[in-house]
């Protein structure tokens, strides 16, 4: 070994011995300070991780360092959000579907407030779903439709087993409340019915005649105006709800007692869970559902005829105290009458003398065109007559009349020429008045108030107007009436702002021909809204609309 070979293994030496005395020295200051130093990946929980990295991520047991989440991996239930896969499989560390047929398939849905079940999906398999039938869905949207909860929009979407407005389970309410009906934020709910309910149900079909009954469908009261009058004698009854006959040409008679206050709600709409296809009929000897003073009326859903030419049919009017102005709407019904050419009288449909008034989904007189071609049709002497004076005008109201088909009467569609008062706000939109006019020298369309001041607050809008000429026009009287969207037929001399002419082609049940040229430049998505006008969301049949670019002019929406 040479002496420089030796030198470098002694230099060799001393530098392991000092490197070991430091390491040495650091740690046992190091174990006498109390200092540790800590990994900054180490992980004991996905807590841990998730507080540090975020809900991506998960404590690996094998390391116990945080690591990303693979796709729909899992430990637990809570880490599964897709609601394809709620389910964890703890086994295979995967988030799985749901299955409706065990127990667990729902709980793993149930941490989801909107989707509690598991259901069907669209793409096949299950998933977590709203509801599987109706009495899953809260109060507040009752009906299960393709496993998601809605409210109610008609009558009939409250048969069978629901949970009704209150929270109660109830079945066949057969009452879908409306806005304002029973309080605010109840629209759209089955009204609760039975011992604590809001419904009096009238059927001819096994009814009871007593003092008792009405509460339910299985003991039902005989007639409308006994149905009524329970209603009156208990609490918080403001349905009155009649079931049709099966026979078409079976009928109730109409109520002839006035309703002077109180909010009442007379439904005949189809009830298909008991065979009944078609809305109550009523016949009507005269005056029928007579609203006064504080009366607040609802007429929805009925066949009425009446049978005499000489009186109205539907009234409402202020009383001797001009500062109690009622409430009264028509709605989703057939008025027809047997007032002709060949027998004339002075019946109108429905006649209002200063309420608050909405009449809408309405077919007044003729109910189709071939009805119209039939010189012996019965109809009315006028659709519907507005009539305020001076002596009626101590308070303001309003009257809407929206989505209606007022066809074939002898006189004229809409007569104001009885309107004075100019605390009475009207305004007439998107309705279909044709064929009205059929006796000698009437005017079809609209005869307007005949007194020219004060001056009154009336608006004709977004409609169609196809009715005998008298003097060369269907209008009269129209001076102090405001026109916007109005599309009256070429041979019509009228000449206004708002009113616009084309030969407009309707179908045989009043709409628009939606494959027609005229139609698709007059009236066809034509319809352009105003300065404060608010456009109905529904036409005549409960069709949404628009369902094109724009809102169709007249009671239907076609296209």
């Amino acid at each position: 070994m040479t002496h420089t070979t030796c030198k470098s293994r002694l230099r060799e030496s001393a530098m392991r011995f000092l490197t070991g005395l430091s390491c040495s020295l650091l740690l046992a200051l190091a174990s006498g300070s109390g200092c540790v130093v800590e990994d900054p990946d180490y992980c004991s929980s996905d807590a841990v991780c998730v507080q540090n990295k975020g809900s991506d991520y998960e404590c690996s047991e094998s390391q116990h360092t945080c690591v990303l989440r693979g796709p729909n991996s899992c430990k637990s239930n809570e880490q599964c959000k897709d609601l394809s896969l709620p389910l964890c499989d703890v086994s295979m560390r995967k988030c799985v579907a749901c299955n409706s047929n065990m127990a667990e398939g729902d709980a793993a849905c149930a941490r989801f407030a909107d989707t509690p079940f598991c259901g069907s999906s669209m793409a096949g398999g299950t998933r977590c779903v709203a509801c599987r039938e109706s009495t899953d869905c809260p109060a507040s949207a009752p009906i299960c439709e393709n496993q998601a909860c809605r409210p109610c929009r008609n009558h009939g979407d409250c048969e069978g087993p629901r949970v009704c407005h209150d929270g109660t389970r109830c079945t066949d309410s057969l009452v879908c409340i409306g806005e304002g009906e029973l309080g605010p934020g109840l629209a759209g709910r089955c009204a609760l019915n039975g011992d604590r309910g809001q419904v009096i149900y009238v059927r001819k079909a096994g009814c009871m005649t007593g003092t008792v009954g009405g509460t339910t469908l299985d003991s039902p009261r005989c007639d409308i105006e006994q149905g009524y009058t329970t209603a009156v004698t208990q609490t918080n009854r403001t349905y009155i709800r009649v079931i049709g006959e099966k026979d078409t040409s079976g009928y109730y008679n109409a109520m002839a007692l006035p309703i002077l206050k109180g909010k009442f709600v007379f439904i005949g709409a189809p009830v298909m869970s008991q065979g009944v296809l078609n809305r109550a009929r009523i016949v009507s000897q005269g005056a029928s559902f007579k609203t006064r003073e504080l009366g607040d009326v609802t007429i929805d859903g009925f066949d009425i005829t009446l049978n005499l030419p000489t009186v109205s049919l539907l009234v409402c009017s202020v009383g001797t105290d001009a500062t109690l102005v009622p409430t009264y709407t028509v709605r989703n019904s057939v008025l027809q009458g047997v007032t002709s050419p060949s027998n004339p009288g002075g019946a109108g449909a429905i006649v209002a003398k200063h309420c608050n008034l909405r009449v809408y989904n309405n077919v007044i007189g003729a109910p189709n065109q071939m009805a119209l071609m039939d010189s012996r049709l019965g109809a009315f002497n006028v659709g519907i007559a507005l009539a305020s004076y001076d002596f009626d005008c101590d308070k303001e109201a309003t009257a809407e009349i929206f989505n209606n088909v007022i066809a074939g009467n002898v006189w004229t569609g809409l007569d104001m020429t009885a309107l004075q008062c100019p605390r009475w706000r009207i305004s007439a939109s998107f309705n279909t008045v044709v064929g009205n006019g059929r006796v000698l020298g009437s005017v079809g369309g609209i005869d307007g108030p005949l007194r020219r001041m004060p001056l009154v607050d009336v608006t004709i809008s977004q409609s169609l107007f196809a009715n005998t000429l008298a003097g060369g026009s269907q209008f009269q009287n129209i001076d102090l009436l405001a026109w916007r969207g109005v599309i009256a037929t070429m041979a019509d001399s009228i000449a206004k702002p708002g009113i616009s002419k084309a030969d407009f082609e309707l179908d045989s049940n009043f709409r628009l021909n939606a494959q027609a040229a005229v139609n698709a430049s007059c009236c066809i998505d034509q319809a352009i809204a105003g300065s404060g006008d608010k456009f109905p969301a529904f036409d005549l049949n409960g069709n949404s609309r628009p369902k094109g670019a724009g809102y169709d002019i007249g009671a239907n929406e076609v296209k």
